[in-house]
């Protein structure tokens, strides 16, 4: 220990004597670093994140196929009654869809994004609430008859003051008053990962929250109305194969009693660890995060080529004191690794001015408002995740760029060159060395550009495509009459 704090005093005072050198590589290194923090966070925000809650080891995502074979489509209430009521290795059966309501406040309307959950939802998950009560399964009986909701915590700031005394009153959705009873966690802002929720309403209010303008039964009772994403919560011991097989015979036996619903349909369970968004839109969206990483990898990748270039300059004008320190006795393992001290310092400091280099660009990240009606809920912040990951890609970006310098500096062949005396093949090596470098920051540096120049002219051409119509002077209006109160035949 004495010794780790020898040398970082040490390099303390090299990097403090060399102001110019340092500044260049802590910025260099704070480019590469803030990139590369600001894109993972992004996709830990949207990916990665455990969402709030139960423990999900047990949970596991139920699907049923369309009629075209499509295997991961959604299903109808009577479709989730089935699983709940029928299916024995399930401890709970929950269900959920988004919705648009219109709220009105005063004489202004707005649209909120929203979701319609089973009674059992906040139980099963294992989310609370902040304030008031959860909605309960006694919510979640009589078709419209309990027009109750949970509001975000978002909502409940911007909309009702934060006053605990809202618990209790009434905001207008769709025209009819509904009850708050509840106030959920920050934490928790929906099933839908990037967005935000404004409120949860039990599924027995669909019909109202989500009107479809057909005469006859309701969603709750049509078996072909299936817009519910279903998750069940598996019985201690029981395995997910176990569940399949009690599905498939579930299956085959509503496709004998309603032929007409049920044919050429399959019910897939996969594990909800397994699932971020929809395994359609997963297959999707990793393959592209994983491309950003890579190619903010590769930015970094030029700056640590370009920190261990000037190090192989910088080590020439160290060579007579590598050289004093060796003839006094220091072994090569000592000298290496007070130079990897003094490059994991730098890296150190790069990471700590790429964090404020992360903090601005996500900032950037949230302050755009794309033009939509839902409000994105991207939690870019500098969470222990993120931050861990900062200081891995730090130290391991220390010893990148700082392992080669350090070796070739402390060569046993260039310890006797005490001053001007100069080793012409080190140098002519080291000269060979900083032009690799520098190639391999060329040719990185082209594939970045040319990379960067196909997406532009992708987008260029995207933009260039003949709609079929005339798009100047034009304007795009759309409403939504059914969450006004008018009906298939007003």
């Amino acid at each position: 220990m004495t010794d780790l704090l020898s040398d970082l005093r040490y390099g303390l005072r090299m990097l403090a004597r060399s102001p110019g050198f340092t500044l260049v590589a802590v910025l260099s290194l704070a480019l590469g670093i803030g990139f590369n923090t600001t894109i993972f966070s992004a996709v830990d925000s949207v990916l990665l994140r455990p969402k709030a809650g139960l423990s999900r080891d047990q949970l596991v995502e139920v699907y049923l196929s369309d009629a075209s074979g499509y295997p991961y489509g959604v299903s109808s209430y009577p479709d989730y009654r089935e699983y709940r009521d029928r299916i024995d290795g399930l401890a709970d059966v929950i269900a959920f869809q988004s919705v648009f309501a219109r709220l009105r406040t005063g004489e202004q309307s707005e649209y909120l994004l929203g979701e319609v959950v089973s009674g059992n939802f906040y139980r099963a998950l294992g989310v609370g609430v902040a304030l008031g009560r959860p909605i309960e399964p006694s919510d979640d009986v009589e078709p419209g008859g309990h027009p109750v909701v949970v509001i975000s915590a978002g909502f409940w700031r911007s909309k009702l003051g934060a006053r605990p005394e809202a618990v209790g009153e009434s905001i207008e959705l769709n025209g009819r008053p509904y009850t708050v009873i509840g106030v959920a966690p920050e934490s928790f802002v929906g099933n839908l990962p990037g967005f935000s929720a404004a409120f949860w309403a039990p599924s027995a209010m669909v019909d109202h929250l989500n009107p479809s303008g057909r005469e006859g039964p309701g969603r709750l009772e049509r078996r072909s109305s299936r817009s519910l994403f279903v998750r069940a919560r598996l019985k201690d011991g029981i395995s997910i194969d176990a569940v399949q097989s009690e599905m498939d015979a579930l299956m085959a036996a509503l496709s004998s009693e309603f032929p007409d619903d049920y044919d050429e349909r399959a019910i897939h369970l996969l594990p909800s660890t397994d699932v971020r968004l929809h395994p359609m839109v997963d297959s999707a969206l990793f393959p592209v995060a994983t491309g950003l990483m890579v190619v903010v990898g590769l930015v970094l990748l030029i700056a640590c080529a370009n920190v261990a270039s000037l190090l192989l300059a910088r080590a020439s004008s160290r060579r007579g004191e590598v050289g004093i320190r060796m003839a006094l006795g220091s072994t090569r393992f000592r000298l290496v690794r007070q130079l990897l001290t003094e490059s994991l310092l730098l890296s150190t400091l790069g990471g700590l001015v790429g964090l404020l280099v992360a903090y601005g660009s996500t900032r950037l990240i949230l302050a755009f408002r794309p033009p939509i009606p839902v409000p994105l809920a991207l939690d870019l912040g500098l969470n222990a995740r993120v931050l861990a990951f900062t200081l891995g890609t730090s130290l391991l970006t220390g010893i990148v760029f700082g392992l080669v310098p350090a070796l070739r500096a402390s060569r046993p062949g260039l310890a006797p060159v005490l001053g001007s005396v100069r080793g012409a093949s080190g140098g002519s090596e080291r000269q060979r060395l900083r032009n690799a470098l520098v190639v391999a920051q060329v040719a990185v540096s082209l594939v970045l550009l040319i990379g960067a120049g196909l997406m532009l002219q992708s987008v260029r051409n995207a933009q260039a495509i003949d709609p079929g119509f005339e798009t100047e002077q034009i304007a795009m209006l759309s409403t939504h009459l059914g969450l006004h109160g008018y009906d298939e035949q007003r």
